[in-house]
């Protein structure tokens, strides 16, 4: 089960703080959910007045800096006043000019404009609020195209690569179009510690912008190729590997018959072997065991609590007890 987003999805908030007079394409007009959106175009619109009063304060210092520095350039070459007296001069029309540059970029940031094509998904200001520097007030996104996130386990993970297609299923879409086709954007190098599973990001295209964004789809991933030397048995049947033996960390007993004692009356004889194994894939009550068995080997599934390598073991037949 994934969430679908869209392949943009942002919110949008103010660098500077202020009071909110507009939020809408034009004043008292509210953005509305879905509502189409015009890249760079204004969204928003803090109280510009104060804004524009620092901006005019800034430029009118920053013009008369200008021009007392240029007049004691001139006055320095008449040998009027000193070098220290210019370079005052010049550290006051520095930090006028970084003050103006200042106000202007407040000015600018007074106006939210959109990132992007798109449309709105969620306004959450109101005009009239005071709104503080980084806090959200719009979020819109680009839904012609639509990104699924998904959780994949580890013994999925590798089996998926980038530009693989998967098959898709909305149920939030009507008939044969709730079935589709995306194909895989990201594949995650690090599983999520609370979770362990790896991050797998899919793209699908959106014409018509059917698909919303916060629907879920069901995505079918192939199952991974099996060896065909792996063996299949239950889980039941594991042990930790007492004895450090081989690789594996599990390990599993083994049945070995006594080669001078053969079946009689419907029961054999022989041991408990531990045999450390490695193992994939669970597949409900059963694991894959990638080593360590062949299909031949009996494998013994319970009374494991009582068993060590080594034991006596008596297998019976009870097919051949009856009458």
């Amino acid at each position: 089960m994934a969430v679908v987003r869209g392949d943009k999805e942002t919110e949008l908030s103010f660098k500077v703080s202020g009071l909110l007079e507009r939020i809408g394409p034009e004043k008292e007009v509210y953005w509305q959910e879905g509502a189409m959106t015009a890249s760079n175009q204004v969204l928003a619109q803090l109280v510009q007045a104060d804004f524009l009063s620092a901006s005019n304060s800034a430029l009118a210092k920053f013009e008369l800096d200008k021009k007392l520095l240029e007049r004691g350039t001139n006055l320095l070459s008449q040998k009027v006043i000193s070098p220290n007296e210019l370079d005052v001069l010049e550290a006051r029309f520095k930090e006028s000019q970084a003050a103006f540059d200042q106000a202007k970029q407040s000015l600018s940031d007074s106006q939210l404009r959109a990132p992007y094509a798109g449309r709105i998904l969620a306004r959450v200001a109101e005009a009239g609020e005071t709104i503080q520097m980084g806090k959200p007030v719009l979020r819109i996104g680009d839904l012609t195209t639509v990104t699924l996130e998904l959780g994949v386990p580890d013994y999925l993970v590798s089996h998926i690569h980038t530009n693989d297609e998967k098959r898709i299923s909305i149920s939030a879409l009507e008939g044969e179009d709730r079935t589709l086709v995306a194909k895989v954007s990201e594949v995650g190098v690090a599983a999520k510690p609370a979770s362990r599973l790896f991050k797998v990001i899919l793209k699908v295209a959106n014409p018509g912008e059917r698909i919303k964004s916060g629907m879920t789809a069901n995505v079918y991933l192939d199952p991974p190729p099996t060896d065909k030397k792996a063996v299949l048995i239950p889980l039941s049947a594991l042990i930790s590997n007492s004895k450090n033996l081989g690789d594996g960390h599990l390990a599993v007993f083994v049945f070995k018959p006594d080669a001078q004692r053969g079946l009689s009356r419907g029961e054999s004889r022989g041991k408990a072997q531990e045999r450390p194994v490695m193992t994939d894939e669970i597949i409900g009550s059963s694991i894959v065991v990638t080593s360590g068995l062949t299909t031949n080997d009996l494998v013994i599934v319970s009374g494991l609590s009582n068993l060590a390598d080594g034991s006596p073991v008596a297998v019976r037949d009870f097919s051949a007890t009856k009458p």
